[in-house]
């Protein structure tokens, strides 16, 4: 058996996501570019991935080419580049980084297989219906102050498009929504995306459970694998329920310009 590319799958993803906010990919000889002109609107935005550099001078070519198609497109600056595999060891490289004032950090990609164990006793995994996700996505919004009448009119037909691929799954606690998590099935694995937690209900074990729940429905689905990523902060938790670290990346933001 052909073994799987993790590094592959999870660059893979990460344009799945942006495609799923409206984004397009495009490929080029050592990065994919990723635009989308409703950055404000789609929860995406204007990125590189799956870059592949070995100095700083190969970076900031890469950088004056991705600038340049964003100068002919109209678009916003990139937020931010990823390189895969990561630059995390190459001190001098990371320094003068820091000197030329761009932001660096390290992600991870963490996988695990699915299980058929039941859920303990108390909790139920249930889909989100569309309306109901969209009614209590722009509940959080507006108690957040973050969305009003104009906000909800442009933002909520991307974020309908987005949940029928990322689909978005409760985990109830003697029918209360203590959970939840956003799941795309993209074949040979899931991909999640805002594995969250009530702010209440933290610390109760719940992402554990939600997590197992989520083996469950891809088993459900005959999909043997699941992959997350994260930053190094959450390694602990992911691998206390059994995922492996299985790629890493480094994430450099570009300094702001006055």
């Amino acid at each position: 058996m052909t073994a799987i590319d993790w590094l592959a799958r999870g660059v893979e993803s990460e344009v799945s996501y942006s495609v799923a906010r409206g984004g397009t990919p495009t490929e080029h000889p050592n990065f994919i570019h990723v635009s989308n002109p409703a950055v404000r609107l789609c929860g995406d935005y204007n990125r590189v991935v799956g870059m592949r550099v070995d100095d700083l001078e190969s970076f900031a070519e890469v950088v004056r080419q991705v600038e340049e198609i964003h100068r002919e497109k109209g678009l916003e600056r990139p937020d931010s580049y990823d390189t895969y595999p990561s630059v995390a060891g190459d001190g001098a490289w990371l320094e003068r980084l820091s000197e030329i004032g761009h932001s660096f950090w390290t992600d991870v990609f963490f996988r695990t297989e699915t299980v058929a164990d039941e859920l303990p006793r108390g909790f139920e995994w249930t889909p989100m219906g569309e309306d109901e996700y969209i009614d209590w996505y722009e509940a959080r919004a507006r108690s957040g102050g973050y969305s009003d009448d104009e906000a909800h009119r442009m933002t909520f037909p991307f974020e309908r498009g987005f949940i029928r691929v990322y689909r978005p799954y409760w985990l109830l606690k003697d029918g209360e929504r203590v959970a939840w998590v956003h799941c795309a099935n993209l074949g040979e694995y899931f991909r999640l995306f805002d594995v969250e937690t009530d702010e209440a209900q933290r610390r109760r074990g719940y992402g554990r459970v939600l997590l197992q729940a989520v083996k469950l429905e891809a088993r459900s689905q005959g999909v043997p694998h699941i992959l997350i990523r994260c930053g190094e902060r959450l390694r602990p938790f992911y691998e206390g329920c059994g995922f492996v670290e299985c790629g890493k990346g480094s994430v450099i933001r570009l300094a702001n310009e006055a």
